[in-house]
This record gives structure tokens, sequence and C-alpha cells, in this order.
């Protein structure tokens, strides 16, 4: 069985994505802001990205550090 990870799958889109990978064969891990109860193939994982990045909240630019190096 192949497996796949998705994010944002509780839209419109992942909706309708879910079912459709589910009948043909796939395992699913969701990661999801809101816990879901499992559900045959599919496992749900409670995460937020913006808590992941809340540490890079107030960057405005991030540069290629080696952009300028000469090699």
């Amino acid at each position: 069985m192949k497996k796949i990870l998705l994010a944002g799958s509780t839209g419109f889109i992942g909706k309708h994505l879910i079912p459709y990978l589910t009948e043909n064969g796939y395992e699913l891990s969701i990661l999801t802001r809101r816990k879901l109860e499992d559900t045959p193939n599919v496992k749900y994982f409670q995460w937020d990205v913006e808590k992941c990045l809340s540490p890079l909240k107030g960057w405005t630019k991030i540069e290629n550090q080696f952009s300028h190096s000469k090699f």
C-alpha cells in the first residue's frame, strides 16, 4: 500500500481528494489544525504550521548566505 502525507486536507479539495485516494489503495497521514477521528486507511495528526513558524515572525527577508561567496 502506498503512503501519502497531506497537509491542508480539510478544505474543498481535500474533502474530495481523501475519498479518491483511499478508494485507490492509498494510506493517508493527514496534518490538520483540529483533531479528527481516524478512519480506515486515514490517520489524522493535529498540527498547526503557524505555531511551528512562529519563531520566524517579524522576519522580512531571508538571504542566501552563499549568493555573494566566491568559490
